[in-house]
């Protein structure tokens, strides 16, 4: 695993890189943030049910959205 470059927070938005996580619609590739405890993600997709994972495995699975990923959310 390589260098982490950005620590998930909460409220963040980040983007599915693989298979399981990623989407052929851009509206349902983002997901939230809800907050981190104890080495824990929780996070979701807009108007799904909350997920847990562990920091770890959510660097494997996600990369941070760019801005104009987030651009392309709120229009």
């Amino acid at each position: 695993m390589g260098k982490l470059t950005e620590a998930p927070s909460a409220g963040s938005k980040w983007r599915g890189i693989t298979i399981a996580t990623a989407s052929a619609d851009p509206r349902h590739d983002l997901f939230r943030v809800m907050g981190v405890v104890e080495n824990y993600v929780v996070a979701r997709r807009t108007g799904c049910f909350p997920f847990l994972t562990t920091i770890r495995d959510w660097h494997r699975e996600f990369t941070p959205a760019g801005r104009a990923a987030l651009k392309a959310e709120e229009q």
